[in-house]
């Protein structure tokens, strides 16, 4: 809950990103035989193309793809993708993914409470969350002042 990425886990993942640039027109990644991880696109376009070389998508710099971002598994198409003038990209390995996600938390910007405790609101998302871990979740939101915290 809040808490910070281990620096030897950061340094790992930032280690593992790739920097990739490739020349116009050149085929460089297929979906059929991809490994999980997400390409960004720092300069240039990606055409997305279908097997049959229609073009699905031609996502810019910040946007990012892979074989799990474009489908949901039901309607998944193999595509392949070609590079536009001046590309440049980062790959991002599935593990080093899997760990970030596992640090970050959702926090919805509308205000509600489910029915429920204040603490129980508060571990929601991590209910074996400890009375420390939650009171200190808590002063990190600056929820903490007016309410009071129990093992109840």
């Amino acid at each position: 809950m809040g808490q910070p990425l281990l620096e030897q886990e950061l340094s790992n993942c930032l280690q593992q990103i790739e920097i990739i640039e490739s020349n116009a027109g050149k085929l460089f990644w297929q979906a059929s035989d991809a490994t999980v991880g997400i390409y960004i696109i720092l300069t240039g376009k990606v055409r997305l193309l279908n097997s049959t070389d229609n073009l699905i998508a031609s996502p810019g710099m910040g946007r990012s793809f892979s074989e799990l971002t474009l489908f949901p598994e039901e309607g998944f198409q193999p595509y392949t993708t070609k590079a536009s003038v001046n590309l440049k990209f980062c790959y991002i390995l599935g593990d080093c993914l899997r760990s970030l996600r596992s640090q970050i938390g959702v926090v919805d910007q509308d205000t509600f409470l489910f029915g429920g405790t204040i603490r129980e609101n508060i571990s929601l998302g991590y209910p074996e969350a400890t009375l420390e871990e939650v009171i200190e979740a808590a002063q990190q939101a600056r929820a903490h002042e007016g309410t009071t915290l129990s093992m109840n």
